[in-house]
């Protein structure tokens, strides 16, 4: 079952929605989200609210979790959440109405033997195939990243029909799930806008609080463990 918890004061009890979930962030909502699938949870908190409580509902939480700065650059996203019914998969969306573009968080369970260059192949595979005017895919970073293997990389597809579609990837290969995040660009994005997203990649990365080996931020309100 996913479950998501919705910024509100922590002297209430949280309000829990099953499934999917719709809901629209403020524009100046400061939040970091964390995805812990080993509880099959995924969270939208104030980091800053967090770490000042008292009563930290998650101070007690061990396991490997991914974290993603809120809000994401820009505004309007609209989000959704979604569960496949084998439960092994956690996909967190953003949409715009307007552009099209998205945002998906994909957090995948009990990944057998995955691969970070065998995903970026298919995916690669996939663009080839289906864009019969032009495609392109270049890798911007594969060093690792909080002790975890890590691949970011670009693909950028014209179709005939006038369809353009560039998407900005980071794959995080974590020891209880794989995780992957897309930004996927409907027109073509100006300079300060895709650096924008680079910047904002970079930032996104799983932790454990179970070891030192994958430590989580100084400022995160669950600590590490010996």
């Amino acid at each position: 079952m996913l479950i998501s918890l919705i910024r509100r004061p922590f002297n209430k009890t949280p309000t829990l929605q099953k499934h999917t979930n719709r809901f629209r962030l403020p524009k100046n909502h400061s939040a970091i989200a964390t995805v812990a699938p080993s509880k099959l949870f995924a969270a939208l908190f104030a980091l800053t609210v967090l770490a000042s409580c008292a009563n930290n509902p998650y101070e007690n939480f061990k396991g490997e979790t991914l974290i993603q700065p809120l809000p994401l650059p820009e505004s309007d996203w609209q989000v959704t959440q979604h569960e496949t019914e084998s439960g092994n998969i956690i996909e967190t969306r953003w949409n715009k109405d307007a552009s099209q573009d998205m945002v998906q968080t994909f957090v995948m369970r009990d990944v057998a033997n995955a691969s970070l260059e065998t995903l970026k192949a298919n995916d690669d595979n996939l663009g080839k195939a289906s864009c019969d005017e032009h495609f392109q895919s270049q890798v911007l970073s594969d060093h690792q990243q909080n002790g975890y293997p890590q691949l970011t990389w670009f693909s950028e597809c014209e179709i005939g029909a006038g369809l353009y579609i560039k998407t900005l990837h980071k794959s995080i290969l974590g020891n209880d799930s794989h995780y992957l995040f897309k930004r996927i660009f409907r027109t073509p994005p100006k300079p300060k806008q895709w650096q924008t997203w680079l910047d904002y990649v970079n930032r996104i990365q799983v932790c454990d609080n179970r070891t030192k080996a994958h430590p989580c931020p100084s400022n995160f309100p669950i600590k590490t463990g010996d």
